[in-house]
């Protein structure tokens, strides 16, 4: 019975177009008797094992027409839609920007970051890539649940050392082989601080807390608390330039700790697309905004010196103020009249009417 139900079934080849990448391979998954099926097609003639282009078979009769069919790379799932993806890209070009203007200051010479690619991928197939020698840092904030990895390689740590230390830019550049020092590791530590700053910066969009980097800067990669083997991020790889200083460093951004804000970075980011916020989108707004900071000054009165008594002051001078109403401004925008009095050893003022 088995061989007559075998001989029974019917498969139907059918002539696809593939889109993506050509080399995805067809994961097994036939069972017994769609096997010897599908080689007695090819063996009868229904089946053309040299028929020019990819195929698609079935057991299903096909549709009419042409379908297209789409080769998925099971090992690195693209997690990210395309607006996700504008929306971190253009987080890492401010990156790009933070880094190299507080380097520049820095190092006293100019410094740049381009960003040069993104793309998803495994933590194993990042990590392997990383030098045995490198200087691996984790940035954290309470913003995210996962820390942010970012690379720093000895080529760029020791091109920067070379010049804080007064190189020349035609010195020859010495790439010892071996963990840093004391005294490099206090001077990579100022270089991180400034690297962390910049991080909180480019994230700033977010209402999240800034990064601060581990006490603890890994050599070694593998030694660092990292990720599951096949947990997906998204590298993105800056280049490195400075006074003919040239390299690499990269930063990977777990998809899990991305996961939560992506709402958030799109509507912030993508404010000119046209569209209106529906109502969850404004409540999101809405709580955003009521944990921004702003900043509030209570003007008592003012007065008009010259630059000779402004020279000539002295501590115990007295100033004799305008005799205007004094007043709480918010951003040099918005001014409430108020009343000046006292609350135990503090100043306090109660607002009036906005004006």
């Amino acid at each position: 019975m088995a061989s007559d139900s075998t001989e029974m079934m019917k498969v139907h080849p059918i002539r696809g177009e593939t889109q993506g990448r050509q080399d995805a391979r067809m994961q097994d998954g036939l069972d017994g008797p769609q096997v010897r099926s599908l080689l007695n097609a090819v063996r009868g003639g229904e089946v053309h094992a040299g028929d020019d282009g990819p195929q698609l078979f079935t057991l299903r009769p096909p549709p009419a027409g042409r379908i297209n069919v789409e080769a998925h790379d099971f090992r690195r799932p693209d997690r990210l839609g395309k607006e996700a993806l504008r929306a971190i890209q253009t987080i890492q070009q401010r990156l790009a920007q933070e880094l190299g203007q507080r380097l520049t200051g820095c190092l006293g010479s100019l410094v740049e970051f381009p960003a040069q690619s993104m793309e998803q991928t495994t933590w194993a197939d990042y990590s392997d890539k990383l030098p045995r020698l490198t200087s691996f840092v984790l940035f954290r904030s309470k913003g995210f649940d996962t820390p942010f990895f970012f690379n720093l390689p000895p080529k760029v740590f020791y091109a920067m050392l070379d010049r804080l230390l007064g190189g020349g830019d035609q010195s020859d550049l010495v790439i010892p082989k071996r963990e840093p020092t004391s005294i490099e590791k206090q001077i990579r530590a100022m270089l991180i601080k400034h690297m962390g700053e910049a991080l909180t910066a480019a994230w700033s969009v977010l209402p999240t807390p800034g990064f601060q980097d581990e006490s603890k800067v890994e050599s070694d990669p593998k030694m660092a608390p990292g990720l599951a083997p096949n947990e997906v991020v998204v590298e993105v790889t800056f280049a490195f330039r400075m006074s003919g200083r040239e390299g690499e460093v990269s930063l990977a951004i777990p998809i899990r700790a991305l996961e939560p804000h992506l709402d958030g970075l799109v509507e912030v980011l993508s404010g000119g697309s046209g569209r209106l916020p529906d109502a969850s989108q404004k409540r999101r707004l809405d709580q955003r905004l009521r944990t921004i900071s702003v900043e509030g000054t209570a003007v008592l009165g003012s007065t008009s010196i010259t630059l000779g008594e402004l020279q000539s002051m002295a501590v115990g001078d007295v100033l004799d103020l305008d005799q205007e109403q004094p007043s709480f401004t918010v951003g040099g925008g918005a001014a409430w009249p108020m009343h000046v009095g006292n609350r135990g050893d503090r100043r306090i003022v109660r607002l009036g009417s906005s004006t």
